[in-house]
């Protein structure tokens, strides 16, 4: 197994059930035009209280600001999992 870290410098965001209307644009842009933004890295989870975002930082442009969103301070980093196969 290889570890290769990406590239990418990720943001974490939470996103209120309440406000994930004014999000609609962005969100199915990063999720079904990805040809129309420059973003590389796009992850969405629904938990039972919120949404959960990963994004890259050229993906996060295509957010709106908001008090419904909540950015984790840090920058985060992913993580390719290579399998050799079998082993």
């Amino acid at each position: 197994m290889e570890l290769h870290i990406l590239e990418h410098s990720l943001k974490v965001a939470s996103i209120e059930k309440d406000g994930i209307q004014i999000c609609t644009h962005g969100l199915i842009k990063l999720a079904f035009l990805a040809s129309k933004t420059r973003c590389k890295f796009f992850s969405l989870t629904e938990t039972p209280e919120d949404y959960t975002i990963i994004v890259d930082e050229e993906g996060f442009k295509e957010l709106p600001q908001s008090e419904h969103i909540s950015v984790a301070d840090a920058t985060w980093l992913a993580l390719n999992v290579v399998s050799g196969g079998g082993n």
